[in-house]
């Protein structure tokens, strides 16, 4: 049953929620697009980038950026609370979902800055929205919606590849209920997004010429370099470009990887190891890539197969790297929790100067700012982990079971989006707030269909009530 407040209905009342948050943001902010390290690879597009954001920067303009942004956003978090009241015919989770989708202000922040984080999160939600969809009444139209929704999240931003084995998940647990045949659907979600990613990467290659070339190289050259390996790897090594990258990562980044061993507490290492990390994929190996001057595809290649050698040879250090990645993921503020502050400022102070201090940022070396809001958030974004991992699990399980009930199958679908995302931002990327802020809907969906699920009659045990195709 609808909620009516005055003779408003459910959807009206969403569609003022998010009314209301995008005059707060346009009115309250400036409307001047908010500039980071990495926009200027963006507005450029460079060859190591996807063409996703800068393609959509183009077509809406700096001008227009923040506005856009705001209100696509908006726009699809209201679409994904009309969705899920429509489906699930419960109002108080759709406008319960919507309030927490606009009461995020890390995330809000995004939409003013020339960043990937607020394009990708809108067209997540949007993905979120078709799977429910798919779930509720399952069609190839249905299907190749949301493939391809899925397909321009990865092509905005690469880490979003983990989605696409969910969406496989999803359109598997669902063959029983389509009318035709099963490997047809099951095709277009897996085939539908390789394709869009290989238009890209043409395109991308059409643009940039033999200039083309990904970040592959730095971001994995970088692990590396936080890694304890087997000493001489590049003893035997023919090549002068590799030799040097081998020593480079033997001796010009030991003394990173020294004081990282020092830092036993988590938190300490949890707010050092992403900085250095990010450092060696920029500034702190700069000269490095100047002294062996070659052209960028040819460096991130050799940069790319040293790296892959040297984890290879310590498969113990790298998964251990990649585990710490996925924590700091579901533990923030690690630097400014009003517990663990003095133990971060305490040992920055006692090993100055730090490796490539002139490189990293300065807050790292200054006073720590206490926030009070962390002893909230911290904790509560970590239970959010483990709930969203027993979701996550649950729609394994589903999968594999072939029933499951609708609201469960949408809480364990988010949540492996959630999860699978992070896996690959651990081995591929590093483990920084705005990441784990721009899973946000997909967690709020899971959590909040999840308890839908505890509440509703009949929520806790049963087989799905869910429509077939009738085509």
């Amino acid at each position: 049953m609808a909620i009516v407040v005055k003779n408003i209905s459910t959807e009206a009342l969403i569609i003022l929620i998010v009314i209301v948050y995008s005059i707060l943001l346009l009115t309250q902010g400036s409307l001047d697009p908010v500039m980071e390290p990495d926009s200027a690879s963006y507005l450029l597009f460079l060859p190591s980038r996807t063409a996703g954001y800068p393609l959509f920067l183009r077509l809406v303009g700096l001008p227009s950026l923040v506005w856009v942004q705001t209100l696509l956003y908006a726009a699809t978090a209201g679409g994904l609370g009309i969705v899920v009241f429509h489906v699930f015919r419960q109002a108080v989770p759709a406008i319960l979902l919507v309030l927490a989708l606009c009461a995020n202000p890390e995330l809000s922040k995004y939409h003013a800055h020339v960043m990937t984080e607020s394009l990708f999160v809108s067209v997540l939600t949007a993905y979120l929205a078709s799977a429910i969809l798919l779930v509720h009444r399952p069609t190839g139209t249905r299907v190749v919606i949301a493939a391809v929704l899925v397909a321009l999240t990865a092509v905005i931003r690469p880490a979003a590849y983990g989605l696409i084995p969910v969406l496989v998940g999803l359109v598997l647990l669902n063959r029983r209920r389509y009318a035709a045949a099963a490997w047809r659907p099951l095709v277009a979600s897996l085939l539908i997004p390789l394709v869009m990613v290989g238009t890209e990467r043409l395109y991308s290659a059409s643009v940039h010429g033999g200039a083309e070339t990904s970040l592959a190289g730095r971001h994995f050259f970088a692990k590396a370099a936080m890694i304890d390996a087997p000493p001489g790897l590049g003893a035997t090594e023919s090549s002068p470009v590799r030799k040097a990258l081998f020593e480079a990562l033997e001796q010009d980044f030991a003394p990173i990887r020294t004081l990282l061993q020092q830092a036993t507490a988590p938190s300490v290492y949890a707010v050092l190891e992403p900085n250095f990390e990010t450092c060696v994929e920029y500034a702190c190996a700069d000269d490095l890539r100047r002294r062996i001057d070659l052209p960028a595809p040819a460096l991130n290649q050799a940069m790319l197969a040293v790296a892959l050698a040297r984890m290879q040879s310590a498969p113990g250090a790298t998964l251990m790297l990649a585990w710490r990645h996925y924590r700091a993921l579901w533990t923030l503020y690690s630097q400014s929790h009003p517990a663990l502050a003095p133990m971060f400022d305490g040992f920055i102070a006692a090993h100055q100067p730090l490796p490539f201090a002139p490189f990293l940022p300065a807050s790292l070396s200054e006073p720590t700012p206490v926030s009070r809001l962390a002893t909230f958030v911290r904790p509560a974004i970590t239970a959010v982990g483990w709930i969203t991992g027993l979701l996550a699990l649950i729609g394994v399980v589903a999968v594999i079971r072939g029933d499951t009930a609708p609201r469960w199958q949408v809480a364990g679908f988010a949540a492996a989006c959630v999860h699978l995302s992070f896996v690959l931002i651990a081995f591929t990327g590093v483990g920084i707030p705005r990441y784990t802020v721009s899973m946000w809907p997909a967690m709020m969906l899971a959590l909040i269909m999840a308890l839908s699920a505890i509440a509703a009659p009949g929520g806790r045990v049963g087989r799905p009530r869910l429509h077939t195709n009738p085509q």
